[in-house]
């Protein structure tokens, strides 16, 4: 198939016919309708003016003699204009419309003005649509003219028979026409083209890039590279309405889960969509982050719980214990908690022996910020890491987790 950027066709045309190419059924009736009604128009406006020439003709023919003889020796008589118009609209009452004029059955006029001036007692009697004309004639030397207003009957059904017969043919022909591809169209086409993509996949290709919106025309920059003969798939998956709609972070989250999941894009866009909530699933020692899996080893997990716990059940904030003084409840907290998950004896040992120290709870805060870290980078992992604070009161610090307690779900 060819494709050109200019064409013969008005700009009115070619956009009625890209909205049939994009719109299906309902674009092409569309374009038929728009037709058919410019088409009655300009058919109406067509036979109307005709009729008016030709009987514009037909009066220059006989009337300018008549109103001469008519008028010229009988000014002296004041209600003569007046009875002239009235004979002349008398006479042309009903008329006839001689030639090929089938969508007119038969038209009046009248005079509006005679030499100038309105008829004495005039009134229009034709309707809004009347056409008007005039037939110069000669008064002795000098020279007149009369202006008839002329109204005429349609045959309405033929009318529109025909112009709609005449545009269904016409949009079947331009739907024979090459495909408009406009300017931007056929930079992607090139672009596609150098890629070595065959020309005939590559302008379906072109023509799905101009149906993208912003979000979308990033994520197909970015993800182009690995769907190198499958760039099919890709428009497929991306002109999802919900993919639209993502703003900048949910954006940064597709791409990690992409990454994540191996070139998932189902997993991807579902992380996209994800709530920002923070789930723990404790018989499994997981954790999922933006409906995103986040590894962590067993014992940071067990911490990490337990802070989300505290911060479901109140303001969330746990004052790190004194250097040389253990917190021994807090220890019980974290063993019944790991016994009942199956942590490590190492770690519950240690907290059975040594009680919970500041040294401990500090390094087990550091493994959670640098596991999620690694595997959301800083800005993803910045809102479900920790906030810290110095307690006036011990100078010591406290530390809370930064997500709101709704958004933790502990399974």
């Amino acid at each position: 198939m060819q494709y050109s950027e200019r064409w013969w066709l008005p700009s009115a045309i070619r956009g009625g016919l890209r909205q049939g190419l994009s719109g299906g059924l309902k674009g092409w009736l569309a374009c038929w309708l728009g037709l058919m009604l410019v088409f009655s128009g300009l058919a109406y406006w067509q036979a109307r003016a005709s009729a008016a020439r030709d009987f514009a003709a037909a009066l220059q023919a006989t009337l300018p003699g008549k109103l001469d003889q008519a008028l010229r020796y009988g000014f002296s008589e004041a209600d003569l204009p007046e009875r002239v118009v009235q004979n002349i609209n008398a006479d042309l009452s009903t008329l006839r419309p001689a030639g090929a004029m089938p969508f007119i059955k038969q038209c009046r006029a009248q005079v509006v003005r005679l030499m100038g001036e309105a008829p004495p007692g005039f009134r229009a009697g034709t309707g809004g649509s009347a056409v008007t004309f005039r037939v110069p004639w000669l008064l002795g030397e000098r020279q007149q003219y009369t202006d008839f207003a002329l109204d005429c009957d349609t045959r309405w059904p033929l009318l529109f028979g025909t112009q709609s017969l005449l545009a269904a043919v016409v949009t079947f022909l331009l739907a024979l026409l090459p495909v408009p591809v406009s300017a931007t169209c056929l930079r992607e086409l090139q672009a596609l083209r150098e890629t070595g993509m065959p020309a005939a996949e590559a302008l379906p290709v072109a023509r799905q890039l101009q149906k993208l919106g912003t979000v979308q025309r990033d994520l197909y920059i970015r993800l182009q590279q690995d769907f190198h003969g499958r760039l099919p798939a890709l428009l497929d998956w991306l002109q999802q309405p919900s993919l639209a709609g993502l703003d900048a972070t949910q954006v940064q989250w597709l791409h990690k889960a992409y990454a994540c999941s191996g070139g998932d894009l189902t997993t991807a866009a579902a992380v996209a969509a994800s709530p920002a909530q923070l789930e723990f699933f404790p018989e499994g020692n997981r954790v999922r982050v933006h409906g995103l899996e986040v590894p962590l080893a067993k014992t940071p997990f067990f911490y990490y719980l337990w802070y989300a716990r505290l911060r479901r059940g109140g303001d969330g904030w746990q004052l790190n214990p004194a250097v040389n003084r253990p917190d021994r409840d807090v220890a019980d907290e974290l063993v019944a908690l790991m016994e009942a998950g199956g942590g490590h004896a190492k770690a519950i040992n240690d907290l059975r022996e040594n009680g919970l120290r500041a040294k401990t709870l500090d390094q087990n805060r550091n493994k959670i910020k640098d596991e999620l870290i690694a595997a959301l980078g800083e800005d993803l992992a910045e809102r479900y890491l920790f906030q810290a604070e110095r307690d006036p009161k011990s100078s010591r610090y406290r530390y809370r987790l930064a997500l709101d307690g709704a958004a933790i779900l502990i399974h």
